[in-house]
């Protein structure tokens, strides 16, 4: 991650009026994020330096109401474009949500489960590993049929492992012990 990116997080964080809905910000941004980076058209629009920045400026204000963002989350939208940072957006959303976490005192844990799961169960996955781990937990979740069931938790550097898959093969390892002895 670049250095410029984790001053646009810091600024976003800093700059936010308080009690701001960051979750809706960061879904609404994301949505714009996406649109850039999926439609080949937006982004030539975009990074045409060939086209003045008020129809641009014009255009982005209409994806991010279209998107519902407020006033702040337009006005950012803005600077990062003034600024010629759009096609890194990403990335500055990126770093905006590691800083909240970051400063919330959030700990994000990259979790993977054998099957999608929905918001109930990653919300109580998330007090679970949180209650164990002491904290609140934000999680990305990704699915891997491999691990058959249960799931695996990263959280930092701790590794949690209550898969179905490495129930199976513990349990070989200690029949192995067994029959061995």
């Amino acid at each position: 991650m670049s250095a410029y990116t984790r001053s646009y997080a810091r600024a976003i964080v800093e700059a936010a009026p308080k009690g701001y809905d960051f979750a809706a910000f960061l879904e609404g941004t994301s949505a714009v994020a996406r649109a850039l980076a999926t439609d080949r058209r937006l982004r030539e629009f975009f990074t045409a330096p060939s086209i003045a920045k008020p129809p641009k400026e014009r255009a982005l204000e209409a994806l991010g109401q279209k998107v519902g963002l407020d006033a702040f989350g337009l006005r950012f939208l803005r600077v990062v474009l003034q600024h010629g940072r759009l096609t890194h957006l990403t990335e500055i959303l990126a770093a905006a949500r590691e800083e909240l976490d970051r400063s919330g005192g959030v700990v994000p844990a990259h979790v993977t489960v054998a099957s999608a799961i929905g918001p109930e169960e990653e919300k109580r996955l998330a007090e679970a590993l949180g209650r164990s781990l002491g904290g609140s937990i934000r999680l990305d979740v990704a699915v891997d049929e491999r691990i058959l069931g249960g799931f695996v938790a990263r959280v930092r550097s701790r590794i949690i492992d209550a898969s179905v898959a490495s129930a199976i093969e513990r349990f070989k390892e200690r029949s192995k012990e067994t029959a061995g002895a």
